[in-house]
């Protein structure tokens, strides 16, 4: 059939009128988007969708963007428009359909091209997802069977789906057997645990003397109950013994659990500190090992985040060590996912793979030179950030954290590959400025050593990029043997000198800004003394 506006191309999409006894006009794809089919298409979906019905999910419509009119709320989770387009966060899946197109403009001004649904998530779906659409297409073809009578094909056809169905609840696991598992397999950790774990999660799995750590953060939501943001506290437990249940007996061992609520307002400022300044949030549960680098955080922003940090520098090996505890709870539960988005998260960059990556960096002799003001020229061209580990300027200490802005329209892999490659670069200059050092340079810092050493011990206050600076700069002296300091650890000062830690050590005390940079100051200096007397001091 010819289209019914130009009469030259075949046409693609339909409207049949059933009163006119099943009589149909039909456009090509470029006159139906003229004529506005797609706008209308687009418009009812997501009034459905904001009134609590369902279509099947998998239609060409959830692969379109065209503007249109949305639904004033989602009848699912209740997240309205207004406040959808204040706090930008998804209350649950159906969110993504309801505000799809507005999102679509949203990842189009990061980068993504949304009319090619392939752009924004590349990899294979989940299981769920997969059987999902095995499913639809059985019953489409049983219908279509029905309706030409052939009743035969249709046994056949029902038979098929029948296996397919059965096959599916199989699969998903019983909510109540993984809720009871959940409350006895990861025991929670008492007040002492919690301080020792605290105690180590600044020991750095550190990649070399620049690479301090690399970290990877997944996320991903249960299809069928509402994101954290919209959760009340019985549902958030019920998906913090069910999410604990999920995870497998190899992953899982060695882990203890925090819960937020019962950790005392001291703790929870160390806690966010010791994860890089993530914030959590109340209700929210920490899965963690001894030394807080493998971290699986429940009922935050999203069901579940896995966190993984390593020194790991290989783009490959590090997405599969993020993804290895991800592989039992796909197995078995209903992940949120759109055909159109990816998996469904609850902040909306993070759409298509649901991941982040970044790397803590240290480089001294970059900041020596002067060359760190030239760092953020040159992420503006790439989906990456770069910003100090604390503060503003990039002047300062020589602590760098390179992340991903975007989790869509590349593959994971991909996307830890970029950062890894910038950083790498960094180091890669790094090493050339070292190689390169003039003997001047070197008298240089040799000269400046007494100096850092006087106020880094005698300083009567000190901030934490102060105190980041001084370490920095003795550093450089310890390479270029100009700085008698043989217990020297980064580990000792990160994040151990942040405020955070400071009132934590310290009894869980409530200081001021200028008597915890008193302290800090005092503590710098016994650390500085430690670093030149370790057999003394026992360091």
């Amino acid at each position: 059939m010819k289209c019914s506006k130009c009469h030259e191309n075949n046409a693609a999409y339909y409207i049949s009128h059933q009163s006119s006894g099943g009589a149909s006009i039909g456009f090509c794809d470029t006159c139906a988007e003229e004529i506005g089919i797609f706008s209308v298409l687009r418009r009812v979906e997501s009034l459905m969708h904001g009134y609590g019905m369902k279509t099947d999910g998998l239609s060409v419509l959830q692969q379109s963007d065209f503007p249109i009119d949305f639904a004033e709320e989602c009848k699912t989770c209740g997240t309205e428009l207004r406040e959808f387009e204040r706090r930008f966060y998804f209350g649950c899946e159906e969110c993504g359909i309801v505000f799809g197109s507005l999102i679509s403009n949203y990842l189009t001004l990061l980068g993504g091209n949304t009319k090619d649904v392939s752009s924004v998530y590349h990899g294979t779906p989940p299981l769920s997802y997969r059987e999902k659409i095995d499913i639809h297409t059985a019953e489409k073809k049983l219908n279509e069977k029905i309706d030409a009578e052939n009743y035969t094909a249709a046994e056949a056809g029902k038979a098929r789906l029948e296996k397919l169905e059965e096959k599916r609840a199989r699969r998903l696991c019983r909510a109540s057997s993984y809720v009871k598992k959940g409350k006895t397999r990861i025991p929670e950790a008492g007040k002492s645990e919690r301080n020792r774990i605290l105690q180590k999660s600044g020991v750095f799995a550190r990649g070399d003397r620049n690479w301090l750590m690399s970290s990877i953060e997944i996320r991903r939501n249960f299809s069928d109950y509402k994101f954290p943001t919209k959760s009340d506290g019985a549902m958030k437990e019920f998906v913090r013994r069910y999410a604990s249940g999920l995870l497998t007996e190899k992953y899982a061992r060695g882990l203890k659990t925090i819960l937020w609520d019962e950790c005392a307002p001291a703790e929870r400022n160390a806690l966010q500190t010791s994860l890089i300044g993530r914030r959590l949030f109340p209700q929210s549960s920490i899965l963690t090992d001894s030394t807080m680098n493998r971290v699986v955080l429940l009922n935050n922003m999203d069901h579940i985040t896995v966190l993984s940090r390593t020194g790991e520098q290989d783009a490959g090996t590090a997405v599969a060590q993020a993804l290895e505890p991800l592989k039992g709870i796909e197995r078995k539960a209903d992940i949120a996912f759109s055909s159109r988005f990816g998996y469904v998260t609850a902040v909306p960059k993070y759409l298509g793979t649901g991941l982040s990556a970044s790397v803590l960096l240290h480089l001294p002799y970059s900041l020596f030179k002067g060359r760190t003001y030239s760092i953020p020229s040159l992420c503006a061209a790439k989906s990456i950030k770069c910003e100090p580990l604390v503060g503003n300027n990039f002047d300062q200490h020589g602590f760098f954290k390179i992340s991903s802005t975007v989790g869509f329209s590349r593959s994971e892999e991909d996307i830890v590959a970029e950062v890894f490659d910038f950083a790498a670069g960094l180091i890669d200059e790094e090493s050339i400025i070292r190689a390169e050092l003039k003997p001047s340079e070197t008298r240089r810092i040799a000269n400046s050593m007494k100096k850092v050493l006087y106020h880094a011990t005698r300083s009567y206050r000190l901030s934490y990029s102060d105190a980041l600076s001084f370490t920095t700069f003795l550093h450089l002296g310890l390479e270029n043997d100009v700085a008698d300091i043989p217990g020297f650890r980064l580990d000792d000062v990160i994040p151990c000198l942040s405020s955070a830690f400071i009132m934590y050590r310290d009894g869980g005390r409530r200081y001021t800004v200028n008597i915890c940079e008193k302290r800090r100051a005092d503590l710098y200096a016994d650390l500085v003394e430690s670093w030149q007397q370790p057999a003394i001091t026992g360091v």
